[in-house]
């Protein structure tokens, strides 16, 4: 028998502070559908704002570049509850690794991952989970 469940990452970003640097949350990762004995599946990270990707909006000091910092890997858990996990990993940023603010003192920066192999004992349900995004001067 397959299980059908949901996979969806919100997103907790932090900032480390140095002349005013900042980075907001504009939209969570989701892995939408995934079947339980199956994988891998991937969000890329893209170029662009996409209904899958998870999106910020990096402000600070005009024409200045920064250091974007993933994960290595996160947890996804059945309802949040922790008891039944899913490993999310190779996460990856558009720009890679380092963005740029220009004129307007602000870029978006975009974030894929992956799930491997979904144990095929993996219940069903609704799987949620969270990862940081750190950027620096």
């Amino acid at each position: 028998m397959k299980f059908i469940f949901s996979v969806f990452l919100f997103v907790v970003s932090t900032a480390a502070w140095s002349q005013a640097i900042s980075i907001d949350q504009r939209s969570d990762m989701s892995f939408g559908t995934v079947v339980a004995g199956s994988g891998p599946y991937v969000v890329a990270s893209g170029t662009g704002e996409t209904a899958q990707n998870a999106s910020f909006r990096v402000q600070g000091a005009r024409n200045t570049a920064f250091t974007i910092i993933l994960p290595t890997t996160s947890t996804v858990s059945l309802n949040g509850a922790g008891v039944y996990n899913i490993t999310v990993s190779n996460f990856t940023s558009f720009p890679v690794g380092t963005g740029f603010l220009p004129n307007n003192r602000r870029q978006d920066i975009y974030i894929g991952a992956r799930i491997a192999l979904v144990p095929i004992t993996t219940p069903g349900g609704s799987y949620r989970g969270n990862f940081s995004v750190e950027v620096v001067y």
